[in-house]
């Protein structure tokens, strides 16, 4: 069956089939090639670099296998007596209630040296409890706001929050738990924290040290294209840390 149309140039039949037109796809496509390594700090060198630097890497996971580590920007950093020490150990830790707490009155506090520190830390709330409750605690370092806590209003539940990296300046300086605004009367407030020391701060993609639990079910993603360091928390015995990179390798 044919039918007459018009083309432009006059009417013509119109077949009932074409031939395929071939389409060449000529947009680049960029090109990766993955690098799998498993590297291990021992007690010889507990300290070691784990990723080069490359203007080509595209991004990295690692993942501390046997015992916790700590990701650094230098070797020193690497080597820093307080990643030795290891997180229990090294903790400064407090824990304290009040009750009915006034806005900006302290729950719980204690003075930390000066360094970096990862922050472990949670509210709980006892007796009787209101909507003045929700949300309504603060970490400070020294007179510095560092976190709003993220709770509800139940009595008798405590409620973790996110740990947070602080770099304590020279001197050191206080952290502490504040009741933002005044309380239900009667109501109980607690808070506790641990703070994990990670070392000196200094220069780099890891400034203040990034401690990297063990068999953490998610590798730690890795955008820097600095080299990167491992340093033991345990330099007793061997730690192997897992690193998966993928580097750019052109486009074609």
């Amino acid at each position: 069956m044919t039918t007459d149309f018009d083309p432009g140039y006059g009417p013509g039949p119109v077949p009932g089939s074409y031939d395929p037109v071939r389409v060449h796809d000529v947009t680049p496509r960029r090109r990766y090639r993955t690098v799998f390594q498993t590297i291990v700090l021992t007690p010889a060198e507990p300290a070691q670099p784990i990723l080069p630097q490359s203007d080509d890497r595209h991004c990295a996971w690692i993942q501390a296998l046997d015992n916790d580590i700590v990701l650094t920007g230098t070797l020193g950093q690497a080597q820093a007596p307080g990643n030795a020490a290891g997180p229990s150990a090294a903790s400064i830790n407090a824990n304290a209630q009040a009750n009915a707490p006034g806005a900006g009155q302290v729950i719980t506090s204690a003075f930390l040296p000066a360094g970096t520190y990862t922050v472990a830390w949670a509210v709980g709330l006892g007796g009787t409890t209101g909507g003045p409750e929700v949300n309504n605690f603060q970490m400070f370092l020294g007179a510095t706001p560092v976190l709003i806590s993220m709770n509800g209003s139940s009595s008798g539940s405590i409620y973790s929050q996110p740990a947070v990296t602080i770099v304590v300046p020279a001197g050191g300086a206080t952290l502490s738990i504040q009741a933002i605004a005044l309380s239900t009367p009667a109501s109980i407030y607690r808070a506790q924290f641990a703070a994990v020391p990670l070392g000196p701060a200094g220069s780099g993609p890891f400034p203040s040290g990034t401690l990297i639990p063990k068999a953490n079910t998610a590798p730690y993603p890795v955008q820097e294209s600095g080299v990167v360091y491992a340093g033991a928390t345990n330099a007793a015995v061997n730690s192997r840390v897992a690193v998966t990179a993928v580097y750019l390798t052109g486009d074609g």
